[in-house]
């Protein structure tokens, strides 16, 4: 109603709500979050047909803090609706800097375990979650693990690539990582594939502990 209406001529895109969103993008959403652990969709449900959004011009999606608007990109997937909205979510209940610690403490023991060679140490310990690009000769995680692989990414201050994060810059702000921490378990918890929330539990168990004790309400 009224509050898209006003959000539309800062955010140039027409805002929409849930329902006028493209119709394959919404059934996907609506199918897959059948599947999602009982804790994402409980909390996914309470916030996606409220939430406002535009469908943006490029491939970037994002939540704006500024606009308290979803973009999402051309082609994007249910996992990354789930993602942002998991980013507002955290927005409106301060979750993710309560996570900080566990988060970074997880990886200082992953650090020690490996002798600070982390991605070399993870190819060994999960073969199957990686492949060899030889067109930029280095070693990426499949696509279902993008999370992970951004969580990574992200508490190596975007030094050590694993085929999906951010530019260095983005990870200057520490917040930033654990915002991007939770936003990932989100992801992961609405896809609810079991090989990856086992890696996630396994490398992250602190935080994954935590974190779903914040997506629970506790």
């Amino acid at each position: 109603g009224l509050r898209r209406a006003l959000k539309t001529p800062l955010s140039i895109k027409p805002v929409k709500g849930f329902n006028e969103l493209n119709t394959d993008l919404r059934n996907e959403f609506l199918e897959r979050l059948k599947t999602a652990t009982p804790d994402a969709k409980k909390a996914l449900e309470e916030y996606y047909s409220q939430a406002d959004y535009i469908e943006g011009k490029d491939y970037k999606s994002y939540y704006s803090k500024i606009l308290d608007l979803i973009c999402l990109g051309k082609g994007a997937k249910a996992g990354t609706m789930a993602h942002e909205l998991f980013h507002l979510i955290d927005v409106k209940k301060k979750i993710s800097n309560t996570l900080l610690y566990s988060l970074e403490n997880d990886y200082y023991q992953l650090e020690a375990a490996s002798g600070g060679a982390v991605k070399e140490y993870l190819i060994r310990k999960y073969p199957d979650v990686f492949w060899f690009d030889s067109l930029s000769n280095m070693y990426k995680m499949k696509e279902e693990y993008r999370g992970i692989s951004d969580i990574l990414n992200g508490l190596s201050k975007g030094k050590i690539l694993y085929g999906y994060g951010h530019e260095e810059s983005y990870w200057y702000d520490r917040n930033n990582i654990s915002a991007e921490g939770w936003a990932q378990f989100g992801r992961i918890q609405f896809v609810n594939n079991t090989m990856v929330k086992q890696m996630l539990t396994e490398l992250f168990p602190s935080f994954t502990k935590d974190a779903i004790l914040a997506l629970r309400g506790g």
